[in-house]
């Protein structure tokens, strides 16, 4: 909610607000799907000990190998609820495409750093969106479904996980 400080207290009543409006919405089919953006687990709680009678159905969220929340994950699973990626290439910020992990693991699978951290979005069950304004992106982007990475891959690359962010922090919010 756009105007209000980030420690405000108003922050929760403003949120369930908010999402009563979307419910509503759903309700009415005007629209086919209602979520959030940048929810963290005390969030998305706060709005079912507020009352909610739809579940999000996603939360865009910023998710990559330095930065992700295990206990989303689970909480969504829980829920219903996926997780749409955004950021999965580092938002412009070279340090993950670059990351000797994510180098070595795309050596081992024939592919470009990219794919891997999309592929390991995927096999976390996530939705991912990446944005390309070149075509050779776009069609190199297709072809993250043509591999998969291996359970010790995965680990490596859920190893790196430090809380390092490329966008902002949903933690600040109240």
């Amino acid at each position: 909610v756009r105007g209000h400080k980030s420690s405000s207290r108003e922050n929760r009543r403003l949120r369930h607000e908010c999402w009563q409006a979307l419910e509503q919405l759903y309700k009415e089919k005007k629209v086919r799907a209602i979520g959030v953006s940048n929810f963290l687990v005390r969030h998305l709680e706060d709005l079912l000990e507020d009352g909610v009678e739809v579940v999000p159905m996603v939360n865009q969220i910023e998710f990559q190998p330095l930065c992700f929340d295990r206990d989303l994950l689970k909480w969504g699973e829980k829920h219903g609820m996926r997780i749409q990626a955004y950021a999965s290439l580092g938002s412009g910020d070279p340090r993950l495409l670059r990351n000797p992990t994510v180098l070595a693991i795309a050596v081992e699978c024939g592919v470009t750093p990219a794919l891997v951290l999309l592929r390991w979005a995927l096999q976390h069950g996530c939705h991912v969106i990446p944005c390309s304004r070149r075509e050779t992106h776009l069609i190199e982007d297709s072809h993250v479904f043509d591999f998969c990475l291996n359970d010790e891959q995965m680990t490596l690359l859920d190893r790196l996980c430090d809380n390092t962010h490329f966008c902002w922090d949903p933690n600040i919010i109240a």
